[in-house]
């Protein structure tokens, strides 16, 4: 596969995935639009894992296939992949390079381990070097970014957003991806979870994550400077995070009925106003 066919493979990966950063990615200067085109794609192939295996010990066959690929596109050989000849193109641009996606498969082979999940701190500093790393790699393609906390508590916000909004197909193929702390705190019994039972448990848990998710957005905010409006479009998502939280907030959700989404017509004039103002 070419470039441009590859190009065109992210783009398309990235609208049918991961809609609100494909929206926010289109008020990126055109030159920049493809690097993170591609990286969302290549998120998104680690992202998938969790869902495409049976077992976790699986999970991690496939992200150390990514490791060994990436580790070959330093010589310059493209991985077999739809994503390959964009990766490597992304790569050669300097702004992004091996180790950085490195660190990203890392952070998801992590959210995949088997290992309990204790206490808010574990959890977030896993949430945080996913969600945290892609929006830090998101900005690099842009040419800089916020400082360091300003980055990780924007993808603390993003990921438990995108974390509770997963949480049903996470349940479905096995696995509840949750601290103990959070369990105990709501009095949650994670078998809910598994066997799709909507309890007071659950919109326990759901209120105390929205809470968490909230707080850390605030700090995001607090930490952007309107000279930082380049890199925006790597954050720009944050200005949904609220609306998908109050979807999530109100007494009797049942997240394994109704899924969480808002509709174009509602999310494309957020980003606008909020890309005009150079905020999220």
């Amino acid at each position: 596969m070419d470039f441009e066919s590859s190009l065109a493979f992210c783009q398309a990966q990235a609208r049918l995935h991961d809609h609100d950063r494909y929206l926010s990615a289109l008020f990126a200067p055109e030159a920049d639009r493809g690097g993170l085109m591609t990286l969302y794609a290549f998120d998104g192939e680690l992202a998938r894992v969790p869902f495409l295996v049976s077992d976790p010990m699986l999970g991690e066959i496939r992200y150390q296939w990514w490791r060994d690929q990436l580790a070959r596109c330093g010589d310059g050989e493209a991985p077999p992949t739809e994503v390959g000849p964009a990766l490597i193109t992304l790569l050669e641009n300097g702004r992004v390079g091996v180790d950085d996606l490195t660190v990203l498969i890392d952070a998801h082979s992590a959210l995949l381990a088997e290992e309990t999940v204790e206490d808010w701190g574990d959890f977030d500093s896993r949430i945080g070097a996913a969600w945290g790393q892609i929006m830090r790699l998101a900005a690099a393609v842009l040419g800089g970014g916020p400082a360091d906390a300003t980055t990780i508590a924007a993808g603390l916000s993003w990921g438990y957003v995108q974390h509770m909004r997963k949480l049903p197909i996470y349940g479905a193929a096995g696995y509840c991806p949750l601290p103990l702390q959070a369990m105990r705190e709501a009095d949650f019994d994670p078998h809910d979870l598994l066997n799709g039972r909507a309890t007071t448990g659950l919109t326990a848990l759901y209120a105390i994550l929205s809470h968490r998710a909230r707080a850390h957005l605030k700090v995001a905010r607090a930490g952007w400077r309107k000279g930082e409006s380049d890199a925006l479009p790597a954050f720009l998502p944050l200005s949904l995070a609220e609306r998908y939280l109050d979807l999530m907030s109100p007494k009797g959700f049942d997240p394994f009925k109704e899924p969480v989404e808002l509709p174009v017509f509602r999310r494309q004039p957020r980003l606008l106003w909020q890309a005009l103002r150079g905020r999220f």
